[in-house]
């Protein structure tokens, strides 16, 4: 399953999720995309997921009434090794969150 990580999710969150396509924002599109971009850029791209820290982003895909899906990282600042070990440490969650119908999971 594809994974968008939104440009507040270091890229190294990647490596915690072996199995997963992952990419980032900063990757793929200008640094200044707007949120109406990445949604469509997720659309366009079969991304199954997608990953922020942004609520009103995270809240307008759980309406959506598509099959995308958002991780909501609610954990707050923390460094680039505490959030790739939050990931690590939910694999499990988050390999379950992408088979299950729901459109939402808080980190």
């Amino acid at each position: 399953m594809k994974l968008l990580l939104d440009n507040n999710i270091p890229t190294s969150v990647g490596s915690a999720l072996k199995g997963f396509e992952c990419t980032s924002v900063r990757d793929v599109l200008a640094p200044d995309a707007s949120d109406a971009r990445i949604y469509e850029w997720c659309r366009e791209n079969d991304v199954g997921i997608f990953v922020t820290k942004d609520k009103q982003f995270a809240w307008k895909i759980a309406k959506d009434g598509t099959n995308l899906k958002c991780i909501m990282c609610t954990f707050g600042n923390l460094s680039v090794r505490e959030t790739v070990e939050v990931f690590a440490s939910n694999k499990s969650r988050i390999e379950y969150f992408a088979k299950s119908p729901l459109k939402i999971l808080e980190l």
